[in-house]
């Protein structure tokens, strides 16, 4: 199940469409880093600039900053 975290510019209702199984979301906008590591992570937005925290997830960084640095294998979508 992934962790969903978004940016304050990301509602939840713009976040949910992109989601179609189950899923943990952060309902306050910004990066929080569970005590449990996340196989996979979706990242809304700004907090994309976060995905250092997760070095063993499957990033999917959704509109993140143009200059924003990702894993090499991050699934980026604008």
């Amino acid at each position: 199940m992934p962790l969903v975290l978004h940016d304050a510019e990301w509602a939840l209702k713009a976040v949910v469409p992109y989601l179609t199984d189950g899923y943990r979301i952060a309902i306050e906008p910004g990066c929080v880093v569970p005590q449990t590591p996340p196989k996979s992570v979706w990242l809304f937005g700004t907090v994309a600039e976060s995905a250092h925290r997760f070095p063993d997830a499957r990033i999917v960084a959704v509109d993140p900053p143009e200059f924003c640095p990702l894993p090499p294998d991050a699934d980026i979508r604008r």
